[in-house]
């Protein structure tokens, strides 16, 4: 069997630097019975840079990783059930503290500039569906994607200007205009 380890190896390692699984499970821990918060959410970020897929595939993603032979954790721990479980573990004030945290570290181990910024908003729809009354987030709006027929949820990202590292992110509904929404956040960016 071939694993990918190159990526995975490489990103794991910043991770790993960064000491970003363990302040995820210091803010937000659990039980100790199998993958904690951090590995799920490590496992999400890795995926999503290299190879990403729907939380239902992660599981197969994961065992063909070298992160099955470090982790030692059987495909069938990260379900997509799993995942949403740990995924509601990390509210909102548990995001903060975690951004605000992992920022700090980033700016101290790697020396970024953050005297200039760019701020950017995007939009990327959603396969939820229409029936799906419990998320809240997505809505129909002006897809920039003009994928119109389907749900999207807004992001808007702050990043430095030297490499576009986010050092701040807001999620909001997908129906919002960015025009609108500028001046509902410009607080929460300069108070961060």
């Amino acid at each position: 069997m071939l694993f990918e380890a190159g990526g995975v190896a490489a990103l794991l390692r910043i991770t790993q630097r960064l000491g970003v699984l363990d302040l995820i499970n210091e803010i937000v821990p659990k039980r100790d019975q199998g993958p904690s918060v951090g590995h799920y959410m490590v496992l999400a970020a890795l995926n999503r840079a290299l190879a990403p897929c729907s939380k239902q595939a992660i599981g197969d993603w994961y065992d063909q990783t070298i992160l099955r032979r470090l982790w030692r954790f059987p495909k069938s721990r990260f379900s997509s059930q799993r995942f949403w479980d740990h995924m509601d573990m990390m509210g909102e004030e548990a995001i903060r503290r975690v951004e605000e945290e992992l920022i700090g570290r980033v700016k101290r181990e790697f020396g970024l500039d953050s005297k200039v910024m760019l701020y950017d908003t995007t939009n990327f729809f959603t396969f939820l569906a229409t029936s799906n009354d419990r998320a809240k987030l997505p809505a129909r709006g002006n897809s920039k994607a003009k994928r119109h027929d389907l749900r999207q949820v807004g992001l808007a990202l702050l990043v430095t200007r030297d490499f576009q590292i986010p050092v701040l992110h807001h999620v909001y509904e997908g129906h919002i205009p960015d025009v609108k929404l500028f001046p509902q956040i410009s607080r929460h960016l300069i108070d961060r």
